[in-house]
């Protein structure tokens, strides 16, 4: 996003990654999917100060933490992508939402039944806290952050 191309125009011109360049350049990579959802959630998350936009700093930030081999980073990464209200829970309406962006972004047609969004947050829920209640980071020490 940051690199200049020759003879193109670099498409973070004034050296900041904002929502919509994420969204176009996603299109890009999913051309059978909708992005704009995962983006939204994506964005929010790599945009630390929450200045709508994403500078050098945090863009790497993301890209070390996804070529680490640290795997409480990426889980760490990975919560903070599903925890839409940024409350250290995750609840499934949230799992939900970030299940249906997902398919989107991919063009999943088929989410019916066992193939829903809400049926497999239900799953995931059933997975991780028997209870059925929500999941909190606090169940995973290492998800503190």
């Amino acid at each position: 996003f940051f690199i200049k191309k020759k003879k193109k125009k670099t498409e973070c011109p004034n050296g900041y990654l904002d929502e919509k360049t994420l969204i176009k350049t996603f299109k890009r990579i999913f051309t059978n999917g909708n992005p704009r959802k995962f983006c939204k959630l994506l964005f929010n998350v790599i945009d630390v100060d929450k200045n709508n936009r994403v500078d050098f700093c945090e863009y790497i930030s993301v890209i070390a933490i996804l070529n680490s081999t640290d795997i409480v980073k990426k889980l760490q990464l990975t919560f903070k992508i599903y925890d839409i209200n940024n409350d250290g829970k995750l609840h499934l309406y949230e799992i939900e939402q970030t299940l249906n962006a997902i398919f989107d972004l991919n063009g999943q047609k088929d989410r019916k039944g066992e193939n829903s969004a809400k049926k497999r947050a239900e799953n995931i829920f059933k997975l991780f806290n028997p209870d059925y209640d929500l999941i909190n980071n606090d169940l995973y020490s290492e998800f503190n952050y």
